[in-house]
């Protein structure tokens, strides 16, 4: 049997966390100042605020209805997600991180009988919310579609107090009579119109579909393999090897239009750091960097844009060594007097790190480099962003926003005082 379990609107709760005064008004997380929705809880969705909405399409309903809404501060909600983790990697001998607010576990071999796994799933749900504060709901079945199917009714339904055990045939077909197929995992709003196309509207109607071939024909092995998941047959494993990016980007268009090349380089360096961090994340290096700038497309001046690309002479996660080749590659494609709106970098060329070949004269200490890359990423993820840099101030790269709430957890400048 394997457990999802899912945090209830996890970046409005972590934002209710520290606030017990707004415990009762809507709360939503936007991705900037005037951004779109990424969060929403469950009063604001009532309100018929979704995730994606922008912000000033429903700024008077905000106004009306006292809704609380913050900008994203991602390093106090990675701080609570890796406390949540902590907790629930007590629940079972294999656990997968799915995403920043949910986790896969294998409850197997933790107990066996309805009422035991019913027990259990009550047990994770409480022990979150006691040691962390965050409200999470609780699904168990058989596969993974199936947990992720019991993790929506879990919550969709007041009665199911947070869990809801998909144990036997006799309960799953019940159940999914209530599941929308548009909400069943993977399958997505534009295959929810095929899927009705061809007379099926829940997912009880997918787990019973005699004809395997045609769904087969019409959504390919993914949309076979939900069904057969939906049917009691596992077919995602637990931890399935992730597949590593060939390509890494990180970019951003400015608020305000950048004409200095010192401004540019401090953002490129910024952003050779993030890009780094993620190559390193799934252990790999890269052998060529690309600076990418260009003016907004929509002024009223002469539209400039240009992509330079700069060859490592050994492929590298080292972030001071793939920014300075980053900068020289600046200096080829900046253009004076132009108001450079989109700047980014592409980091390209990416090889597995543990068989990438060195250069016999070059006397780069890559175990020092290993080492330093390991410390800056722990500090930045134990810290917030930016943390620690390259040649570059936390405060010029990082944007500031007056309805961002402090890093409680995640900052020592942030901490509340005390009078």
């Amino acid at each position: 049997m394997i457990a999802l379990v899912d945090c209830n609107s996890f970046f409005c709760s972590c934002e209710r966390l520290f606030r017990p005064d707004i415990k009762n008004n809507p709360v939503g997380v936007v991705s900037g100042k005037e951004g779109c929705f990424v969060s929403c809880c469950y009063k604001l969705k009532a309100l018929g605020v979704k995730v994606g909405t922008p912000v000033f399409k429903v700024r008077d309903l905000c106004q009306q209805y006292d809704v609380k809404v913050f900008s994203s501060n991602f390093a106090l909600y990675r701080n609570l997600s890796d406390r949540v983790m902590k907790v629930l990697s007590r629940f079972g001998p294999e656990m997968e991180i799915y995403s920043v607010d949910e986790a896969f576990i294998d409850v197997s071999h933790m107990a066996s009988s309805l009422e035991e796994l019913e027990c259990l799933a009550k047990e994770i749900k409480d022990a979150v919310f006691k040691e962390v504060g965050i409200p999470v709901g609780v699904g168990i079945a058989p596969t993974k579609t199936l947990a992720k199917a019991a993790n929506h009714l879990a919550k969709k339904n007041p009665l199911n107090e947070g869990v809801k055990v998909l144990y036997n045939d006799e309960i799953i077909d019940r159940a999914l009579r209530d599941v929308p197929i548009e909400d069943v995992w993977g399958i997505g709003r534009k295959n929810s119109v095929k899927m009705r196309g061809i007379g099926v509207h829940c997912a009880y109607d997918l787990r019973h579909y005699g004809n395997d071939k045609k769904v087969l024909n019409l959504f390919t092995m993914p949309g076979l393999e939900i069904a057969l998941e939906l049917k009691g047959k596992q077919r995602f494993q637990m931890n399935p090897p992730s597949k590593k990016k060939k390509q890494i980007m990180h970019s951003r268009t400015e608020k305000a239009p950048v004409f200095d090349i010192k401004g540019i380089e401090t953002l490129i360096m910024h952003y050779c750091a993030l890009a780094c961090e993620k190559l390193r994340k799934q252990d790999s290096v890269a052998g060529k960097v690309s600076v990418y700038i260009r003016s907004s497309p929509y002024g009223n001046g002469v539209f400039y844009s240009a992509l330079e690309e700069a060859k490592l002479p050994v492929a590298t996660c080292d972030t001071r060594k793939i920014a300075q080749a980053a900068l020289g590659a600046l200096q080829i494609a900046f253009r004076p007097g132009v108001p450079f709106k989109k700047i980014g970098v592409i980091l390209s060329d990416i090889k597995d790190g543990e068989h990438n070949q060195g250069d016999l004269f070059n006397d780069f200490d890559d175990t020092k480099s290993e080492r330093l890359m390991d410390i800056v990423d722990f500090i930045n993820k134990k810290e917030g962003k930016a943390t620690l840099g390259f040649g570059v101030s936390r405060k010029s790269t990082l944007r500031a926003y007056a309805d961002k709430s402090p890093g409680y957890v995640s900052s020592w400048e942030e901490l509340p005082k005390v009078n």
